[in-house]
């Protein structure tokens, strides 16, 4: 079991293999996606990280959190500063002040 991934969405079927996303955990939660290929041979389930996916979003670059799809609609889920600017100084900031501290 990964230690550092999570679900980040369904299972889906795509030119015959199934695929599920799993959130990157390594630089924060829901960081990132990875999207990873199921695999069934000779009684045994492999699982292979085909396309690792960060939010290309600037007003969103914290993360991309969970992607999912049905009935043709595609919803994904990304992760931003609810203020903007302001947020993004007060993040830098309290990252200062936890190296001082």
């Amino acid at each position: 079991m990964c230690q550092i991934c999570e679900w980040g969405g369904g299972v889906f079927l795509y030119n015959n293999s199934a695929y599920y996303p799993a959130q990157d955990n390594r630089r924060t939660y829901g960081g990132a996606l990875d999207i990873k290929r199921i695999d069934y041979e000779k009684g045994k389930f492999t699982v292979e990280i085909v396309k690792h996916i960060e939010s290309p979003n600037k007003r969103y670059p914290l993360g991309l959190h969970t992607l999912n799809e049905y009935n043709g609609i595609v919803v994904i889920d990304v992760k931003g500063y609810r203020y903007g600017k302001i947020g993004e100084l007060m993040a830098r900031l309290v990252t200062i002040l936890r190296k001082v501290l």
